[in-house]
């Protein structure tokens, strides 16, 4: 079976906003997803990590498009925020629990930790 555009926006309702996320936009990220990932190593998983591959790929370009409309550079990479200050008050986290090791871009979202721990 593959995962169509609606179906993904039903099992992810955050992608659902059409002006965010195009259908058009969320079926080139499947497409993608499924000429990369292997039917025989995904199985039967194989349409849940085609829609979490698509995902953390959408949520990346929503940050490039948002950074380009802000007048800034579309694509930039940056980690996650370990630390936060305003004023006299400061918060940090541990930015390693949330990780995959050796998985690089895909720590960059929720999506992409959980289809590197799928994978």
């Amino acid at each position: 079976m593959t995962i169509t555009p609606q179906q993904l926006a039903q099992n992810f309702p955050e992608f659902a906003n059409a002006t965010n996320y195009p259908m058009s936009l969320i079926q080139f990220w499947l497409d993608l997803a499924y000429l990369r990932l292997r039917t025989r190593r995904w199985g039967t998983l194989l349409d849940y990590g085609a829609q979490l591959y698509a995902c953390h790929n959408l949520v990346l370009q929503f940050q490039a498009a948002r950074a380009a409309n802000k007048g800034g550079a579309p694509g930039i990479a940056t980690g996650p925020v370990s630390s936060k200050g305003v004023g006299p008050v400061s918060e940090g986290f541990d930015a390693t629990i949330s990780s995959q090791e050796g998985w690089a871009n895909y720590n960059l979202t929720t999506y992409g930790t959980r289809f590197a721990e799928m994978a």
